[in-house]
């Protein structure tokens, strides 16, 4: 028998198991010590205890750990299906619980606080009985825990354990352990796979738990203990965990030997030394403040102890209830969008240390290439593997934000942003994915972002002693769609679309230095685009240098916009007007300066960019040139 091992019934039957689920993502709260030597964070949902996350903030450790309750003979109930429960917070900064469980009946009521050891990776559950009068010394309550180890339901083992004089139960996976213990002791044990040789399913049966295995091993494993009830009903349940099967029994002895209260009060003491600066809403809102005094909290605590300003989505797995190991993902993870929103929460909260980890934890992240993973874990390994370009885009804007608040310290982002801005100029502006992971294209939130974080990294670079090469002075983009792919032979859409971006820039036609045009070298849209210039710009048309550089590049097709506009700017920085080569012999109806077959050389304000597309996608782009 292995060390520590308690005699009983053998091995748990029903091996392995039905498959394993994790819970619901609707969480009531989210429960950590602040202190970064206590890696461990629980969540409450339903009135019990669910995942709870070590030793990093991206790992879920088990599926959830309730209380049964049975007299024995007459009924049998389980906290999350049968009691109403009501939570609230212990103290108004702190991120602990209590939460009261009432049975419908009113036969008793359960009181639990809820905390994590201040200093160790173990979870403390402080609980009271309240029988009812005539149910007092005639009710039995029993913990069920469903360990889901090293991220995952399958392949769990457990036992029954013997340590300092107290049975414990214990489950493991790889090198990942728990230990399950209560400061009274549990008067029986055993472990079970789930939904066949469990502890719930032993105590629906009959009210009665006659199985007492000892352990089971590489499956859905569930544990459950029978709480030595003292006279007064009172104990603490403890959840600890380790590398390994003696850090884990450790932790759980060494926390369950100091008073909970004591524990309690190191908790509350914590979370008052990291929220005493932040300001105070008390008499301006209306609540008192609560609101925003928990939400700082939460942001916080959503921070990793190992990974410094790693601050993860949500510590919960969405759909959960209906997922297994297959997905392993979930908003456990970092995703930049969510991360950014956070810090800059706390920013505004006057936590610029916070943010700016966060920060510098995003830069050690970037790829090569400028860009974000789609999300990730904690340790920066890539989970999803799609691209959303706000995700790119809302790290520049988190820097820009510190900068601005003077509380970079000593960190320099200017390599994260100038990767990052590259990255979305290159890419963009349509997106792989937008924030919600189903359409691809040109999304308006995501638009927005880019752009933000574009104009933020322009500010950088200004500060760096960077110059624009050209401005933006305006831009049209309306639809003809008077045919599907031949252009209006009337001019009227693509005219439309070049008085509106020279109405936008402020400019008057006769102030347009050059045109590139979107000249295909077809009868029908060259003699179109002629006659729009003519409509547009009137007697000046004939004083305008038009030329087409697809003359020289071919239809770039889709990238032909942003190509033009590169030779655009070239133009206006460096002097000179590209040519129409090969133009031999005009059409009479084309007689305006097309530049043929030579550059020249031409002091150049303004220069507008037509690109007209099939269906009357129409673009116009009016460039100047950058004067300080």
């Amino acid at each position: 028998m292995p060390n520590g091992a308690v005699p009983g019934d053998g091995i748990a039957f029903g091996a392995p198991g039905i498959p394993p689920r994790w819970t619901s993502s609707s969480k009531e709260g989210i429960g950590t010590a602040y202190s970064t030597s206590s890696r461990i964070w629980f969540t409450v949902s339903h009135g019990i205890l669910n995942e709870v996350y070590y030793p990093t903030i991206d790992r879920p450790q088990i599926r959830d750990l309730q209380f049964l309750i049975t007299d024995g003979k007459t009924f049998f109930q389980e906290e999350k299906r049968d009691l109403k429960w009501e939570i609230d917070y212990i103290e108004r900064h702190a991120l602990g619980f209590r939460i009261v469980s009432s049975d419908p009946q009113g036969r008793y009521r359960l009181i639990k606080e809820v905390v994590s050891d201040p200093h160790q990776p173990c979870v403390l559950i402080h609980a009271r009985l309240e029988p009812a009068p005539g149910w007092r010394g005639r009710l039995q309550i029993y913990a069920l825990l469903a360990p889901h180890l090293d991220v995952g339901g399958w392949g769990n083992s457990a036992r029954r354990f013997q340590t300092a004089g107290r049975q414990i139960l214990v489950a493991w996976k790889n090198t990942t352990y728990l230990a399950l213990g209560a400061d009274v002791g549990f008067s029986r044990a055993s472990c079970g796979y789930v939904g066949a040789s469990d502890g719930w399913r032993d105590l629906s049966d009959n009210y009665a738990m006659d199985w007492q295995f000892d352990r089971a091993e590489n499956g859905n494993t569930a544990v459950t203990g029978q709480i030595a009830l003292p006279r007064n009903n009172e104990f603490t349940l403890a959840l600890a965990f380790g590398d390994s099967l003696h850090m884990a029994v450790s932790i759980l002895t060494q926390s369950l030997s100091v008073r909970f209260e004591e524990h309690r009060d190191r908790f509350i003491e914590q979370w008052h030394r990291a929220c005493c600066q932040i300001h105070d809403l008390e008499k301006v809102s209306c609540d008192g403040g609560h609101l925003y005094r928990v939400s700082n909290s939460l942001l916080l605590a959503h921070e990793d102890k190992t990974y410094a300003g790693a601050i993860i989505a949500s510590a919960s797995i969405p759909w959960g209830e209906a997922k297994g190991d297959e997905d392993l993902g979930g908003y456990h993870l970092v995703w930049t969008r969510d991360m950014v929103n956070s810090a800059t929460g706390l920013l505004a909260c006057d936590d610029a240390v916070t943010p700016r980890r966060a920060l510098v934890y995003l830069a050690c992240t970037q790829r090569a290439d400028g860009g974000f993973p789609q999300n990730f874990w904690i340790d920066g390994t890539p989970y999803w593997s799609g691209m959303q370009l706000d995700e790119v885009a809302f790290p520049v804007i988190l820097a820009w934000r510190l900068w601005k608040a003077d509380a970079l310290g000593d960190f320099d982002p200017y390599p994260m942003v100038k990767a990052a801005a590259g990255f979305l100029t290159r890419m963009g502006p349509a997106t792989q994915q937008e924030r919600w992971e189903e359409d691809s294209g040109y999304s308006p939130s995501t638009l927005a972002a880019c752009i933000a974080g574009l104009i933020c990294a322009a500010d950088f670079a200004r500060a760096r002693g960077a110059e624009p090469l050209v401005e933006m002075l305006g831009y049209a983009n309306p639809a003809d769609a008077v045919h599907l792919t031949a252009p209006d032979v009337e001019a009227a859409g693509s005219a439309r679309c070049m008085q509106l971006a020279i109405e936008r820039s402020g400019l008057q036609p006769e102030q347009i230095s050059y045109i590139n045009a979107h000249a295909t070298s077809t009868l029908a849209g060259d003699l179109a685009e002629t006659q729009a210039i003519k409509l547009v710009f009137g007697p000046a048309a004939y004083r305008t240098p038009v030329s087409s550089t697809k003359s020289m590049t071919g239809h770039a097709l889709g990238g032909a916009g942003a190509l033009e506009t590169v030779i655009c700017v070239q133009a206006l920085r460096d002097g000179w007007i590209p040519p129409t080569i090969n133009l031999e012999h005009p059409d009479p109806q084309c007689d305006l300066d097309f530049v043929p077959n030579q550059a020249r050389p031409a002091r150049l304000s303004a220069v507008l960019s037509n690109s007209f597309g099939f269906g009357g996608h129409n673009v116009s782009l009016v460039l100047g040139a950058y004067f300080r």
